[in-house]
């Protein structure tokens, strides 16, 4: 909306037309034409140096595959881990980027929604709360002064917004983790509906020999290298796993102690077959077949074999793939565009009582 069409709603409305109320009420959802153009400008730049430096990365590694091909030493690996190493950072990095600017963009969104809150209630205090007695602002109590201004809040825009918000908390204070939230569910539908712009990646663990999994209180704990030179002895529980130097997985089927030097008691260890996984749920360890889905819930984690590497896999977390920022930025642009609509609407009925 254009600053020729602010001043026309203003003509509707019976609000003074004082600075007071263009500075608390119009101004604001004026300036965000600017400011979401900045953020913009800002996403351009970030993308495009995340690209420039992934392609550096990409291009790096490909002349080293090249070299290493044309010198038929198949035990020279080169510099391929190190590129390897910077292309794998670079991506996460990239994911890092997003997520901030996502945060940052939820927050200018909830700032001046709760902007809009206050000047309605200075304005016209009949059927609204006080804000001031409220100890968190959130979204559920902005929909007070959104029905006032018969606000869409059945919209496609409204819907996203909600699921931003449950994005946004699942990476301030989950670190992007969904497991454990109260909304996972909402969030993960949220997610899966987006595959081209979001997406869900399990943690993994590459396992060594002597590296341990122990069951505590049903939750499975990592312990890499179990017999430093300081520790005679480990008490396993039934359930617990240790890979041995060869990498096989064994899981214990009671509880045994072992001592520094000891063999394996194949009585007391069940070793992985074939094709099979772990997969620890319910404070349980449990040997499926390798291509039975893992939903990770709470506490749930899964250990299988890919090739030479013994992986262990916690929890998903949300990766932000390209897109997705200029998407969300597009959201919060149409519910800026739909709270103007509504604003220019509600000074007609005003002007109509």
């Amino acid at each position: 909306m254009k600053l020729e069409e602010l001043k026309k709603w203003l003509e509707y409305s019976r609000l003074p037309k004082s600075n007071d109320i263009w500075d608390t009420l119009m101004v604001p959802y004026f300036e965000h034409v600017e400011r979401l153009t900045l953020f913009q400008n800002y996403l351009m730049t970030m993308e495009g140096f995340l690209e420039q430096e992934i392609q550096k990365h990409q291009q790096a590694l490909d002349d080293e595959f090249e070299r290493l091909a044309e010198s038929f030493n198949p035990d020279d690996t080169g510099q391929l881990p190190y590129f390897s190493w910077l292309l794998e950072t670079t991506n996460e990095f990239a994911n890092t980027l997003r997520k901030s600017f996502f945060v940052n963009l939820y927050g200018f969104w909830e700032a001046q929604l709760l902007l809009l809150c206050l000047t309605l209630e200075n304005y016209d205090k009949k059927d609204v709360p006080n804000i001031s007695k409220f100890h968190d602002f959130d979204l559920t109590k902005a929909k007070f002064f959104l029905r006032k201004i018969h606000f869409p809040l059945k919209s496609i825009i409204w819907n996203d917004i909600n699921n931003y918000k449950r994005l946004r908390n699942c990476i301030v204070h989950h670190d992007g983790h969904l497991d454990g939230m109260d909304d996972e569910e909402e969030l993960k539908k949220f997610i899966c509906a987006r595959k081209s712009l979001l997406s869900l990646v399990g943690e993994d663990v590459f396992l060594e020999g002597l590296d341990g999994i122990f069951l505590q209180e049903g939750i499975p704990i990592l312990e890499k290298r179990l017999f430093p030179l300081w520790k005679e002895q480990i008490a396993f529980q039934k359930g617990d796993i240790i890979l041995d130097h060869k990498k096989n997985i064994h899981i214990f089927n009671e509880n045994v102690l072992i001592r520094r030097g000891d063999k394996f008691n194949s009585e007391k260890v069940n070793r992985l077959p074939e094709k099979r996984k772990i997969i620890f749920r319910n404070g349980v360890t449990d040997i499926v077949p390798l291509d039975e889905p893992v939903s990770f819930r709470r506490g749930q984690a899964v250990v299988f074999q890919e090739g030479e590497k013994v992986i262990f896999r916690t929890g998903e977390k949300v990766v932000f793939d390209k897109g997705f920022c200029e998407k969300a930025l597009g959201t919060v642009n149409k519910y800026f565009d739909e709270l103007l609509a509504a604003l220019e609407n509600y000074g007609k009925t005003i002007k109509a009582a």
